[in-house]
């Protein structure tokens, strides 16, 4: 078996890390280790259970940011400005932060979401780590409507 500092579990914890779309087997035998389980990968177990909890495609994007929005097209050169296209934002660069928690154009979308999941849970980690709340999150930029001529309807709570 494998040790926790061969170079193939390095490159497993690379993959997990930056994909967790892949499934844990098939991330197991790429790595060429045998499945027994978490505890039987040592170290690195809690990396194969970050990928046993499968997350939305579009959670991920948006986690990392590189969804179809000012900040990251101008990055790519597809837009001429990184800053939100709102006249009350004033000069503010339009990422997912922004979209969600000072955008004033989704003020009362904003304020639906934290009826439902509560102030104290509208933070970034809870918003896209809370298994419970990762739909609610998803609702709101799909109410907001910022992704639907890409994505469509990305949630249904």
């Amino acid at each position: 078996m494998e040790t926790p500092t061969s170079p193939r579990f390095r490159n497993l914890k690379c993959l997990v890390l930056c994909d967790t779309s892949f499934d844990a087997t098939a991330l197991a035998e790429f790595a060429g280790i045998q499945k027994r389980g978490a505890d039987s990968l040592g170290a690195y177990g809690h990396y194969i259970k970050i990928v046993q909890s499968q997350t939305s495609k579009h959670t991920d994007s948006i986690r990392t940011g590189h969804v179809p929005i000012n900040k990251h097209l101008h990055m790519i050169r597809k837009s001429d400005t990184p800053y939100c296209p709102q006249f009350t934002c004033v000069r503010a660069t339009e990422e997912i932060r922004h979209l969600i928690f000072t955008c004033p154009r989704y003020t009362q979308e904003r304020y639906h979401l934290t009826q439902k999941i509560g102030k104290k849970n509208f933070s970034t980690p809870k918003l896209f780590a809370d298994k419970g709340i990762i739909p609610h999150t998803l609702n709101y930029l799909n109410k907001i409507g910022r992704f639907k001529h890409i994505y469509g309807d990305i949630a249904s709570v």
